[in-house]
């Protein structure tokens, strides 16, 4: 290849394939854009707090009946367990048969159906 030849192929390839790649590479950079501002931004949500029955339930439901500090810190877990599942940051179980992220555990398996109870763990 010539020197004039050379660069008569380097000037079509600046003038031709460049702009494509940019191109390709614009489209594709919009679609991530697109892509992390709907999958992957969290929309703001409006903070929902617990209400007084709220707060009674969870106080009833500890073993203590409020008589100690680790009846309280009982009850502080579950109202922060409560709140999380509220404002849509508890994390979800997976009940599809795949490994759970909580360690779950099979507890029976029917013996004719082949059917499972799965006990799973909340995070403490």
């Amino acid at each position: 290849m010539t020197p004039k030849q050379e660069a008569a192929l380097r000037e079509y390839l600046q003038e031709a394939i460049v702009p494509l790649i940019e191109d390709v590479l614009a489209k594709k950079l919009g679609q991530a854009m697109t892509f992390a501002a709907q999958e992957l931004i969290q929309p703001k949500r409006e903070w929902v707090g617990l209400t007084d029955d709220d707060i009674d339930q969870g106080l009833c439901r500890t073993p203590y009946a409020m008589k100690t500090a680790e009846a309280w810190r009982e009850g502080v877990r579950w109202a922060y367990h409560q709140l999380k599942e509220k404002n849509g940051y508890a994390r979800k179980h997976i009940t599809d048969g795949s490994p759970c992220w909580c360690g779950a555990e099979v507890t029976y398996v029917d013996p004719d159906t082949g059917a499972a109870v799965i006990n799973h763990k909340e995070p403490q």
